[in-house]
Order: structure tokens, then C-alpha cells, then sequence
């Protein structure tokens, strides 16, 4: 048998599966197997490079999504995204594709997936992690938290903080009966406006005791002002005379005689002890001493 006859003999589904593995292997493999990670700002526009030999062979995926209205792909098979927005965020795919379709045999179209690029998009800092107040009658100190990641990710360059009086939630009435509406007070803003990213504490000052005021701290980049987080503190009342006499009442009110006994007795007793034992110790040395006594003499004699 010829060598002819021996290849006419073989199956048609053979040979259309060979050729299918001829096109399969000849196919524009991706040439750069780098992870690339983009960051880009909203409403900018980014390039998401694909380098194949033949840049008609390669389409781009999101994440099971082939076209978006705002992808505008290269001749040079790279993908261009308009006007990005946080929905273009997410991993991004540059395949090459076979083309197999028109083989007999339901041969599909294959593809060769590769992960070629990350797009993050920036956006305002988030919230604080923990944010406290902690007043005295004129003072509050206010005490925050970020972490350091979200920090550097956020791209954090200050902080800002403000606070307004709370209003009364009593009813204000007029002189007809008719309900006052009232106004919220406005807020002031805390010195410096541009707090350092590194402090996480700040003291405010000039308050007003027992009154209830509204704290709000937030983070800053470049892109504006972050998620503001909100606390309310009462600070306290301030002593008054008349406080301080109705406190010293209650004490002596209060107060054992007992007790005030028994402590003048152990401290007169202990004031005895110290008296006795200083007078012991003076009189043994005077007693004690030569040079004190041939001196003693002298005097006497001098005297007489």
C-alpha cells in the first residue's frame, strides 16, 4: 500500500483535530508575563498595555466582562479605559484567540487567559477607626485612631476637626404659645485646619462647663475630605461656693468623732514617744563625754 493511500485511509476527524493543534500551537502567545498594578485617580484616563505579535488577535476581560461603553481598544492591542470610575477597579485579562471557529467538528474558538494588570482607583480617605472625646469643664481632649495601612493607601495628608454646641432639646415658646424653631449652631473649626497625619490627639479649649458639643474629626488627600465620624460629649459643671459648703456639710454630717479620737491619740502618743527617746539619747551623751565634763569643771571654776 502506498504511502498515499495509507494517508487517505486516515479519519477526516483526525485530520480536522490536527489542524486545529497546528492553529493552537501557531497562535500570538502573550509575550510579557509581568503583574502590573495600576493606580489612577477618578475621571482620568489609563492605558492598559498587551504586547502579542498580532495585536488583532487579543481582547481584553474584567473580571468575566468582555466590553464596557467607556473601553476603547488600541490597534497595538492595548486597552484604553475613558473617564474611570471606582466601577472600572478590579483585575483585567489580555487573552489571544484562536481562530477555530469555522473547523468542522464543533471546534470552539479557544483562548489563552493571562492576568495582566490590577486597576485601583483612589478615592477619599475613609473613616476613622476610633475616634473619643474626654471633657473636663472647659477643656476636651479629642483622641483618634487610623491605621497605618489605610494610612499610606489612602494617601492621607492631614486631618480636620470642628465641633458646634448641641442645642437644648427643650421646647421654646413664645408669648402667644406658638413653638420657637430652633436654629443649630454653627461649626468652628479646630486649630490647626491641617492637623499632621502623625497626631492622634488634639485638646480644644474655651468651653462652656455643663454644656454638650458635637465633635467631628475627618482625614484629607488630595482628591478632598474623607467620611466624617461624629461624638458627643457633655463637659462638667463647674463648682460654685455654695457647692463646695453643701459638700463639706455632708462630710461633717458624715464624720465619726471616733475616729478623729482615736487618730489625735495615736499622734500625741507617737509625738510622747519621740520626745522621751530624743531626751534619752541627749542625756547619755552628755553623760558619756570626757571633754564635756573637764569642760563643765573648768566653768565651775572660772565661776568660783
Amino acid at each position: 500500500m502506498s504511502f498515499g493511500a495509507i494517508f487517505l485511509s486516515f479519519p477526516i476527524s483526525v485530520l480536522f483535530f490536527l489542524q486545529a493543534l497546528i492553529r493552537l500551537s501557531s497562535s500570538s502567545p502573550i509575550k510579557s508575563d509581568e503583574y502590573r498594578e495600576f493606580i489612577v485617580d477618578p475621571g482620568k484616563n489609563l492605558i492598559l498595555p498587551c504586547i502579542v505579535n498580532d495585536p488583532l488577535t487579543a481582547i481584553w476581560m474584567k473580571e468575566g466582562h468582555i466590553t464596557k461603553p467607556n473601553w476603547i481598544r488600541q490597534e497595538n492591542g492595548s486597552l484604553l479605559i475613558v473617564n474611570i470610575t471606582m466601577n472600572d477597579a478590579g483585575n483585567y485579562t489580555c487573552s489571544t484567540v484562536n481562530g477555530t471557529a469555522s473547523l468542522p467538528g464543533n471546534i470552539a474558538s479557544s483562548s489563552l487567559d493571562y492576568k495582566t494588570s490590577n486597576v485601583r482607583v483612589r478615592t477619599p480617605p475613609e473613616a476613622v477607626s476610633f475616634f473619643a472625646v474626654r471633657a473636663s469643664t472647659v477643656i476636651a481632649v479629642l483622641i483618634w485612631e487610623y491605621p497605618p495601612k489605610k494610612l499610606i493607601a489612602n494617601s492621607v495628608r492631614s486631618f480636620t476637626a470642628d465641633f458646634r454646641r448641641v442645642p437644648e432639646e427643650d421646647i421654646e415658646v413664645d408669648a402667644d404659645g406658638n413653638i420657637i424653631e430652633m436654629t443649630e449652631t454653627e461649626w468652628e473649626q479646630i486649630d490647626p485646619p491641617n492637623i499632621s497625619p502623625n497626631i492622634r490627639q488634639l485638646e480644644v479649649y474655651h468651653l462652656i462647663p455643663n454644656n454638650s458639643y458635637e465633635f467631628r474629626i475627618w482625614a484629607n488627600n488630595h482628591l478632598g475630605p474623607g467620611e466624617k465620624t461624629s461624638v458627643t460629649a457633655t463637659t462638667k459643671s463647674q463648682w460654685q461656693e455654695k457647692d463646695l459648703i453643701r459638700l463639706i456639710l455632708v462630710d461633717v454630717r458624715n464624720f465619726d468623732t471616733r475616729a478623729w479620737i482615736v487618730a489625735v491619740a495615736i499622734t500625741m502618743g507617737i509625738l510622747i514617744i519621740l520626745t522621751i527617746a530624743t531626751s534619752a539619747v541627749l542625756f547619755r551623751e552628755c553623760h558619756s563625754s570626757p571633754d564635756l565634763r573637764i569642760e563643765t569643771i573648768e566653768i565651775k571654776q572660772i565661776i568660783i
